[in-house]
């Protein structure tokens, strides 16, 4: 690589390289628009900072990973850039002290690193160089020479050590590898000059990052959370970008970054609802605030590429920046400011740009949003490979590998969290231990997801490195996504996230998000191999949880009141609990859950969760289940029927109607979401209007209805029905009316006078008496009989009708159901040539045949020798040829002389479907 040599007026740091001409462009913009509100919340920082002091050394701050002191060196980093902003010269020479007094005592501290270390190795530096480089470089002509080498002696002689890296040197997606190398390579762009041996430094961070970025995930996802995303993201950018003007790489041209600046869209709560302390989902290790750092690179990715929408939520961010800059701790938000390219046009978010409906592929992150004005509702849930799919198959070709960075992830597949009216429904739990039981998803024998290291500890005796090697195995999945103007149906497979000693087969978890009723519909298929204890828990935000009447369970949130209604099934039981959860890392306490419980190898269990702003009721919910295995959800006078066999679902309405012909009535049914104990009014008017029919249908416990009303003649019908559940009438439109009988077709064997009739009735079975009768040309009937046809409705007929005349047949059918005879014309043309003819021989029989259809055929001779009274069957005999459409030929059967003296003896012509002549001699 091609190491470009910078002099000391150019900024060596972040991606647009500022110099002197740079810097006096900024400097003229801190009054103006969005540059203005960045900048005042800079100053303000900056002015804060300016009265104070970092801590002298002692074992009483030195504590765990003394991140303090890198929250010391990103100050550092605020009064350098204001130092060369500010246009006040008193005001710049205060920062210019208290930037030397933030470097003499960072450097005067022993070690950058966690408590009993030794070596400058940890994330403890990160802040430390990052802050140093740019006062050694952005005031590099207004410091003394004495103050110079300082800062590169510190820089030089602790970067030595952090090169060698620590245990993170090859976890290439370790936001701790990142931050630590990533400061480095900050560093070294800065001191390279005068210490050579910062080359070497650059060139390694960069061939480090570059194998970051070949195994990060693709769709850009932050599989640990938003915050060390926001960590990573920063420091890629970055080094990216410094790689990129240095090394001639081409780093931050992957597509990677616009796809991580999208997903950092998504993972965004309704801004509405943006406060300085809430902002994001909080999957994984994450707080639910980000502090608007990700603003800082996703400028970055809106100068870079020109998108507007990006651009508009970096617009977004800096407004509330401004607004609460008394309550935002953001030091380094003058990255903000570099980034910022006022020029690129912004666009609000839109379906049309920003799909509702989003799965990022790679790790499985799934958002769905009633729309994008900024108090929509949100439903998400991950579903994905640990770390992304290209990291797990990389940990699991190499054995020596086997943690890339996924040690903030949580064991939480498939487990919702809702964003609704304003504030939490269902949160993630935050930094704390991660374990499946306390998130909103399956156990299976009373244990969690891999991932769940107390849990895997307790039942496998796995240590971390065991079962990191069957999680990353693992492919939980999102198996479909379907959206719809008002509705999405989501199917994920979690069944991967399990031990395989678990016995689970099978943990299919349908979602379908009412977008237009506040409403979260879910169904879980679950197989194990044997039968165990299946657990469902959902955990919800609010005040305490009050059961109901009908099996739901009322939770009261500040904006809202939310249900969860269980349909437990036979066996299954569902209970509010409290459990023991973890609010902390290895801190424990206690949490209040719904759990549902049952003993079985095999579950599907229905959930249906809705809720209303206020003081609003939510919506109830009626389950029925058909015996084709759908599960109907009523709400209200909707209908959603899931079918997890086919991972099929379709709105419907809560009312059927139906004309039956045969009973002479309209069937009317349907489900009730509210009271059981109101009955349904319907009521059947005809098309002039007159009411052929009124009254009330009860409803049954289980909120179901059906009726049959009669009718008196046929013609077009209006089926009205209400219910208080309905909040309105629904009126469907019903056609009663005489059906067409099914075509039937009639097949005539002219030579052997044999006739073969078939159809299909198509009514019910209970009314599925036939007449057949076959009048001659001569108008004599020649055949007529009365019998049944089988359940499905099908018919089939064969009988001998005795000598054909040349001319045409009336063959006819009658069924009562329809009071109605079909008739059918078959012409006979006799030619004198039999289809098939059976004689006796001397020694056997044999058969001439003759194949009259446009088909190729098979026909057979069969001998069927029986005993004497020809009550049982002794031996059979058969030849078989094929015959093409129109060809004779003879087919001959030998048999034993005398064989007529004590048995008897059948032959017969088969063309594989009926019997075409017989002989019976």
């Amino acid at each position: 690589m091609v190491l470009k040599k910078c002099n000391k007026i150019i900024s060596l740091f972040l991606c647009l390289l500022l110099d002197q001409q740079g810097f006096d462009a900024l400097k003229a913009q801190t009054g103006t628009g969005n540059y203005g509100k960045i900048w005042a919340g800079i100053e303000q920082d900056a002015d804060s900072y300016v009265n104070q002091t970092p801590p002298d050394w002692s074992e009483e701050i030195n504590q765990g990973e003394n991140l303090w002191i890198s929250g010391w060196g990103e100050k550092l980093s605020t009064l350098c850039f204001v130092y060369k902003l500010t246009g006040d010269e008193t005001k710049k020479a205060g920062y210019k002290a208290s930037a030397t007094r933030y470097v003499n005592r960072l450097i005067s501290y022993p070690v950058w690193a966690s408590r009993g270390a030794t070596a400058n190795n940890e994330m403890a530096g990160q802040g430390a160089f990052l802050g140093i480089a740019l006062y050694y470089d952005w005031l590099y002509h207004d410091l003394t020479q004495e103050e110079r080498d300082a800062a590169v002696n510190a820089l030089s002689v602790r970067g030595e050590d952090m090169i060698k890296g620590g245990w993170w040197k090859t976890s290439w997606l370790q936001n701790h590898m990142m931050s630590c190398w990533g400061s480095l390579f900050v560093a070294a762009t800065a001191i390279y000059d005068v210490y050579p041996a910062a080359e070497g430094w650059m060139t390694k961070i960069s061939d480090n990052f570059q194998k970051t970025l070949e195994l990060f995930p693709a769709d850009g996802t932050g599989f640990e959370g938003h915050m060390y995303w926001s960590i990573t993201m920063r420091w890629q950018t970055m080094v990216s970008r410094l790689s990129d003007q240095f090394l001639n790489t081409q780093m931050f041209q992957l597509p990677v970054f616009r796809n991580a600046a999208k997903w950092g869209f998504y993972n965004a709560i309704p801004r509405d609802a943006w406060r300085y302390d809430t902002d994001q989902f909080n999957g994984g290790d994450a707080p639910v605030y980000s502090y608007y750092s990700m603003a800082n690179f996703m400028a970055a990715i809106a100068s870079k590429t020109g998108d507007p929408v990006i651009q508009w939520y970096v617009n977004q961010c800096i407004d509330r920046l401004y607004n609460w800059r008394n309550q935002i701790n953001a030091p380094l938000s003058w990255q903000l400011m570099i980034h910022y390219n006022p020029a690129i046009s912004e666009q609000a978010p839109s379906a049309d740009n920003m799909p509702l409906d989003k799965t990022f592929s790679d790790t499985g992150f799934t958002y769905l949003r009633s729309g994008w004005d900024g108090s929509e509702d949100v439903v998400a849930f991950r579903s994905g490979r640990v770390m992304g799919k290209k990291a797990a198959e990389y940990v699991l070709a190499d054995p020596n590998q086997y943690d890339l960075g996924a040690g903030h992830q949580h064991p939480d597949i498939n487990s919702p969290v809702i964003f609704a009216n304003g504030e939490w429904l269902f949160k993630d739990d935050g930094y704390v231990t991660g374990s499946t039981g306390q998130h909103n998803t399956l156990l299976v024998g009373g244990q969690g997801q891999l991932g769940d290291l107390p849990s895997m500890q307790a039942s496998y005796g796995l240590n971390q490195l065991d079962m990191n090697k069957l999680w990353y195995q693992a492919n939980p999945r999102v198996v479909k996504m379907e959206s719809y103007p008002t509705f999405t149906y989501v199917v994920s497979d979690g069944t991967g996230s399990y031990h395989p000693q678990s016995g689970l087969e099978k943990f299919y978890r349908h979602f379908v998000y009412l977008k237009e009723q506040d409403a979260l519909l879910v169904l879980d298929e679950v197989e194990a191999q044997e039968e165990t204890d299946l657990t469902f828990r959902w955990r919800p935000e609010g005040s305490a949880i009050a059961a109901q009447a009908d099996g739901s369970y009322l939770c009261r949130s500040t904006n809202s009141n939310l249900r969860i209604l269980p349909f437990a099934e036979s066996g299954a039981e569902s209970a509010s609990v409290s459990l023991p959860v973890y609010t902390g890392k290895n801190v424990t306490g206690s949490g209040q859950f719904i759990q549902v419980k049952k003993t079985a190898d095999s579950w599907t269990q229905a959930t249906a969760i809705t809720w209303a702003a206020g003081s609003t009721t939510p919506a109830s919910v009626k389950l029925n289940k058909t015996q084709q295995g759908i599960y109907e959800f009523v709400l209200g006078d909707k209908v959603i029927a899931v079918d997890p066999g086919s991972q099929t679902v379709k709105p419907a309405d809560p009312v059927q109607a139906a004309y039956h012909f045969d009973t002479k009535t309209i069937q009317v049914s349907g489900m009730v979401s509210g009271s059981t104990e109101t009955p349904v009014t319907a009521a059947v008017v005809s098309d002039s209007g007159d009411t052929v029919w009124s009254g009330q249908i009860p409803v049954s416990a289980d909120g179901s209805y059906e009726s049959e009303i009669p009718l008196s003649g046929f013609g077009v019908y209006s089926v009205n029905v209400s219910h208080t559940s309905y909040g309105r009438s629904i009126s469907l439109e019903i056609t009663a009316e005489e059906p067409e009988l099914p075509a039937f077709t009639v097949t005539v064997y002219a030579a052997e006078q044999i006739l073969r009739l078939k159809g299909e009735l198509g009514i019910a079975p209970e009314n599925r008496v036939m007449t057949v009768r076959l009048t001659a040309p001569d108008q004599k009937i020649i055949y007529m009989n009365e019998f049944s046809c089988r359940t499905d409705g099908n018919y089939s007929v064969s009988a001998v009708v005795g000598p054909l005349q040349e001319g045409s047949y009336r063959a006819e059918v009658y069924s009562a159901a329809y009071d109605k005879v079909q008739t059918q014309w078959i012409p006979v043309a006799l030619n004198g040539q039999s289809a098939a003819k059976i004689t006796a021989a001397a020694d056997g029989y044999e058969a001439v045949v003759t194949n009259c259809t446009a088909e190729s055929k098979e026909f057979g001779l069969i001998l069927a020798v029986y005993n004497q009274t020809g009550n049982q069957l002794v031996d059979i005999q058969t030849v078989y040829e094929a015959f093409s459409p129109g060809e004779c030929k003879t087919l001959r059967l030998t048999c034993d002389p005398g064989l007529e003296a004590d048995k008897t003896v059948k032959a017969f012509v088969w063309d594989g479907d009926i019997q075409a002549a017989a002989l019976q001699p």
